[in-house]
C-alpha cells in the first residue's frame, strides 16, 4: 500500500503542470440603479473574454475571484439597462460598483419572472438525470485532489501590535489581505496543503481517499488535524437532497422539493462551451427560518448536468457562530458525459457576533479543492481493509521543490510567506508559554507541547459534595512523549468532611490505532453516585460544586477493578469484553441492612460484561490515544449484556442482566431537529438494590439530558424496564417570526420523558440479602415529565423549566423544576 502510494505520487509529480498564474484577483461591489439608487438583483457581472462570471444576490451584492491572468476588465450587464465596464487590478483586491442607467431605448427595465411550470421541469430533470451525474452514483473511478486550506483571523490586528502578543505575532501583520466577500481584511494563522488519491466503489459501495502528501503549517507529521486535510470533511455535493456542514442540514436548491424551500427565477439562457445553459436563481421563501442557500445555479439544457453553484448561506438562516458561508463549484464534462467536479471554493466566516459591522475577533476559512481528470480505475483490494474513509498510513514528506511541482496552481508569494512566518513564530518562548496555557485550558491538563507527564484534571483540584464536603485532589497522565501507545494515569484526593483518601489509576495498552485495539487495566476507590445521568456536566467538577443544589447527597464509596479490552471491526461496529470487581460500601444516606436489620458494611458483584455498539457512516476523529465520534444522521444502536458471579468473595450475586439502547439525532429540517433516546433491559436474579436498574435522577440546577429533570436518586428501581426520552428543537420555527424577538435567534425546545418498569417480588424483599432502602418506589404507573425550553441565549445558554406529570409530591421542588447549561448549537 505504501510502496503503491509513492509510485503513484512519482508519477503525478511527472504529470501535474504548473501552467495556472499564481496570484488570486478578488472583486466585490454592488449594482445600483442609476435613477433611484436601487439594488438592482440577478445582474450578470462577468470579466470580458472568460466564462467566470455570477450574478447579483437579491441586494445587487456579488464577490467574485480568479486566477486567472486575463481576467482584467470586468462587465455588469442586464437587460434593459445599458451594461458597464471596469478596470481590475490583476492579484489583487478590488470594490467595484456599478451603477447601471436604463437602455434609452426601451421605456421601463425589463423584470425577470418565475416561470414556476418551467423551474419545476428543469428540477425535475436535474433529478431524473442524478444517477448519471452525482459521483456517489457513478461507477468505479479514481482521482486525483489538491487541497488547500487557510486559516485567517479578521479584527485581529491589535493582538499583533497592542496586545501582550505583540512580541509573537507582530510580523503576521505584513501578511495581511481582504476577503472578496466580507471586504474585511484579515491576518493569517495556518495554512495547510494535500495531495490525495479519491476513490469511489460501488460494488461494494465504499468511498476512500488516501493522504499521499500532506503539510500543515507549524503541525507535527503524527497530528489528527491531517485527517481533515483532503476533501472528506464537508462535501458539498448538490446533487443530494441536502447538504451536511458541520451538524447543519441545508437544503439542497437542486433537489427535486427545493420548491418548499426557494423560489427561482429563471435568469438567463447562455452558450458555454457551445452548450446552452440555463442560470438558475434562487432565494429563500418568506418565513422560513432553518438553514437555506441564497445563490445560483448553472445548468446543462442538454443533460442537465449542474455545470457550476455560486451559493452563500441565506441572511435568515437561524445559525450559531457562522455569519457566512460561500460555496462555489465547477464540473467538467467527461467523455461519458457526467459532469464531474472540477474546482471547489469553499468559505466560512466563524464569529460570535452575527452582523458584518460587527468589530469582534472571527475567524475566517478558506478551503480550495482542484480535482484532476477522473479514471475508471477500480479501488485497490488493500484498502478494503482499511476501516476508515480517510488512510493516514505514512503520507509521503516531500520537499519544497516536489511541492511546486505536484500543486496545479503555485502558492502566492504571501502563502508562502505564511509557511515561513508560523514556522519563525513557534521558535519563540513566548509563543510556548501561551501554548502551553490555551491547550491547557482547552484539553482539561496541564500539559507542554513535548512534555511526559501532563497533569489534571485541573477543573477536579477543587470540588464540593455533600457528603466529602470540600474536596482536593491531584492527578495525571502520560502523553505520546512518554510511550506512543501505553498511557498511564493516576489521581489522589482528600475530602475534609469524612477524612478519607481516595484514589486510582489506568493502564492502556493501544495495540492497533487505525481500527481500535486496546487493552487497559483500571482501579478506582472513589465516590460515586448512582442513579446518576452520564452528561460531562453532572460529573463532579469547580463549576457544578458552586450551584450544585443537593447534588451528590447520595454518593457511595466504591472500589472498582476493570480489566478490559476494545475491539473495533469496523468503524461502525466496535466491541467491548471486560472483567469486573465491584464494591459498595454502606453510609447513612444508602443504607445497607439485611432483612433482620443487620448492618452490613459492604457488598460486591464479580462480573463478565460484554457490549456492542452499532452505527452507520458516522464521523470519527482519532486522537492519539483515544478517538471521539462527531456525526452520523442514522441512528445508533448499543446491545450491553453482564452475567454476576457467585462464590468469588462471598458477598456476591449471581444474575444476567440485558440492555438495549437506540439514540438517533433526526436530521434537520423545516420544523427543527429531534433527539431520541431509547432503552430496554431487564435483569434475571436477586441483587442488593445498588445494583438495580436505578432510573437517572437529577437533583441538581443544571440540566442534564441524560437523566430525569424532576426525578431524586434512589426514588425509582426496576428489574425489567423500559424508557424514553425526546426532545424537539424547533429552531426559532416560532420566536423566529415575532419581530424585534426573533432579532435574539432563540430557539424553542420541547421534551418529553417517561418511564416504566417492575420489580420482581424477590428483590422486593430483600431477596439478595439486602433490604431496599426506604422510599425505593416502581413504576407500574408509569413516570412522565415534560418540559419547554430556550435555548441559544447568548449563543450558549439554555433555560428548561419541567412539569413532573405522574407519581407527583407534597414537595413542589420535585413537582416542578428550573434547570439552565450549556447548549451550543450551530
Amino acid at each position: 500500500m505504501i510502496r503503491s502510494a509513492r509510485i503513484t505520487l512519482c508519477t503525478v509529480l511527472l504529470l501535474l503542470t504548473t501552467v495556472l498564474a499564481a496570484q488570486t484577483t478578488k472583486v466585490r461591489g454592488q449594482v445600483t440603479d442609476a435613477s433611484d439608487g436601487s439594488p438592482i438583483p440577478y445582474a450578470s457581472v462577468f470579466f470580458d473574454g472568460t466564462s467566470i462570471g455570477v450574478s447579483t444576490d437579491e441586494d445587487g451584492r456579488y464577490y467574485i475571484e480568479t486566477h486567472d491572468s486575463t481576467a482584467l476588465v470586468l462587465t455588469a450587464e442586464i437587460l434593459g439597462y445599458t451594461s458597464q465596464s471596469s478596470r481590475v487590478a490583476y492579484g489583487a483586491f478590488s470594490e467595484v460598483n456599478f451603477v447601471l442607467a436604463l437602455d434609452a431605448d426601451l421605456l421601463s427595465a425589463a423584470r425577470i419572472r418565475p416561470d414556476d411550470s418551467y423551474i419545476r421541469s428543469i428540477l425535475k430533470q436535474i433529478d431524473e438525470h442524478r444517477a448519471q451525474h452525482d459521483p456517489d452514483l457513478g461507477k468505479d473511478w479514481s482521482v486525483r485532489v489538491y487541497s488547500k486550506i487557510e486559516l485567517d483571523a479578521t479584527h485581529a490586528e491589535w493582538l499583533a501590535t497592542r496586545s501582550f502578543l505583540k512580541g509573537i505575532l507582530g510580523n503576521v501583520v505584513k501578511w495581511r489581505d481582504t476577503s472578496a466577500v466580507t471586504g474585511e481584511s484579515y491576518i493569517p494563522l495556518l495554512i495547510s496543503e494535500t495531495l490525495s488519491q479519491k476513490y469511489h466503489s460501488k460494488e461494494p459501495e465504499i468511498e476512500k481517499e488516501v493522504i499521499l502528501a500532506n503539510r500543515i503549517s507549524g503541525i507535527d507529521s503524527d497530528n489528527f488535524m491531517r485527517q481533515y486535510a483532503g476533501s472528506y470533511l464537508l462535501k458539498t455535493n448538490f446533487y443530494k437532497g441536502t447538504i451536511t456542514l458541520f451538524n447543519l442540514d441545508v437544503p439542497s436548491p437542486a433537489a427535486a422539493y427545493g420548491h418548499a424551500f426557494y423560489n427561482y427565477y429563471l435568469v438567463d439562457s447562455l452558450e458555454l462551451d457551445g452548450r446552452k445553459s440555463y442560470c438558475l436563481r434562487f432565494h429563500p421563501k418568506r418565513g422560513v427560518t432553518s438553514p437555506t442557500f441564497d445563490g445560483e445555479l448553472y445548468i446543462d439544457a442538454e443533460d442537465f448536468g449542474i455545470r457550476s453553484a455560486h451559493v452563500a448561506l441565506s441572511k435568515g438562516s437561524n445559525v450559531n457562530w457562522i455569519r457566512h458561508i460561500n460555496i462555489d463549484t465547477e464540473s467538467r464534462r467527461t467523455a461519458s458525459g457526467a459532469w464531474f467536479p472540477k474546482e471547489e471554493k469553499l468559505f466560512i466566516d466563524f464569529s460570535i457576533a452575527v452582523r458584518d459591522s460587527s468589530k469582534i475577533l472571527s475567524f475566517l476559512g478558506n478551503r480550495e479543492l482542484l480535482y484532476g481528470e477522473p479514471e475508471d480505475r477500480p479501488l485497490p483490494s488493500d484498502l478494503l481493509d482499511t476501516p476508515d474513509a480517510v488512510v493516514l498510513s505514512e503520507a509521503v514528506e516531500l520537499s519544497d521543490g516536489e511541492w511546486a511541482s505536484a500543486r496545479p496552481v503555485p502558492l502566492t508569494t504571501r502563502e508562502q510567506g505564511i509557511y515561513d512566518m508560523v514556522d519563525e513564530i513557534q521558535h519563540k518562548p513566548a509563543y510556548r508559554a501561551w501554548y502551553t496555557v490555551f491547550r491547557s485550558l482547552v484539553v482539561g491538563y496541564i500539559e507542554g507541547e513535548h512534555t511526559a507527564i501532563a497533569f489534571g484534571p485541573w477543573a477536579q483540584t477543587v470540588k464540593y459534595n455533600a457528603t466529602e464536603g470540600w474536596h482536593v485532589g491531584v492527578g495525571f497522565r502520560t502523553t505520546k512523549h512518554f510511550h506512543p501507545d501505553v498511557r498511564l494515569t493516576g489521581k489522589l484526593g482528600y475530602g475534609f468532611r469524612d477524612h478519607l483518601i481516595k484514589g486510582g489509576g489506568s493502564v492502556e495498552w493501544l495495540i492497533r490505532r487505525d481500527v481500535t485495539r486496546k487493552l487497559s487495566f483500571s482501579g478506582d476507590y472513589d465516590y460515586q453516585q448512582l442513579g446518576q445521568g452520564t452528561a460531562a456536566i453532572a460529573q463532579p467538577n469547580m463549576l457544578n460544586s458552586l450551584f450544585a443544589g443537593r447534588m451528590g447527597d447520595k454518593q457511595t464509596l466504591m472500589r472498582n477493578l476493570v480489566l478490559s479490552y476494545e475491539h473495533e471491526f469496523t468503524p461502525n461496529v466496535t466491541s467491548y469484553l471486560s472483567l469486573e470487581s465491584r464494591r459498595l460500601h454502606g453510609n447513612d444516606m444508602v443504607p445497607l441492612y439485611r432483612p433482620d436489620s443487620t448492618w452490613v458494611p459492604s457488598v460486591s458483584t464479580n462480573q463478565i460484561r460484554f457490549s456492542t455498539r452499532f452505527s452507520w457512516e458516522e464521523r470519527i476523529n482519532r486522537g492519539h490515544y483515544h478517538k471521539a465520534r462527531i456525526f452520523t444522521r442514522y441512528p445508533v444502536l448499543g446491545l450491553d449484556f453482564t452475567a454476576g458471579i457467585k462464590g468469588i468473595t462471598g458477598d456476591d450475586c449471581q444474575f444476567l442482566r440485558g440492555v438495549f439502547t437506540f439514540d438517533w439525532k433526526v436530521p434537520a429540517g423545516a420544523f427543527g431537529f429531534s433527539n431520541i433516546h431509547l432503552e430496554t433491559g431487564a435483569i434475571h436474579g436477586e441483587v442488593p438494590y445498588p445494583f438495580l436498574k436505578l432510573h437517572e435522577g437529577n437533583r441538581s440546577y443544571f440540566l442534564d439530558k441524560t437523566a430525569f429533570t424532576c426525578m431524586d436518586y434512589y426514588e425509582f428501581a426496576s428489574d425489567r424496564w423500559v424508557s424514553a426520552m425526546y426532545e424537539h428543537n424547533l429552531n426559532g420555527l416560532i420566536l423566529g417570526r415575532i419581530p424585534l424577538i426573533k432579532l435574539l435567534d432563540l430557539r424553542e425546545i420541547i421534551t418529553v420523558k417517561a418511564a416504566w418498569g417492575t420489580l420482581s417480588a424477590a428483590n422486593r424483599a430483600g431477596g439478595s440479602g439486602i433490604l431496599p432502602i426506604e422510599g425505593l418506589k416502581t413504576l407500574e404507573t408509569p413516570y412522565v415529565e415534560a418540559g419547554v425550553g430556550l435555548s441559544n441565549i447568548l449563543r450558549v445558554l439554555r433555560i428548561d423549566a419541567c412539569w413532573r406529570l405522574t407519581h407527583r409530591t407534597e414537595d413542589p421542588d420535585r413537582n416542578f423544576r428550573l434547570t439552565f447549561g450549556f447548549d451550543i448549537q450551530f
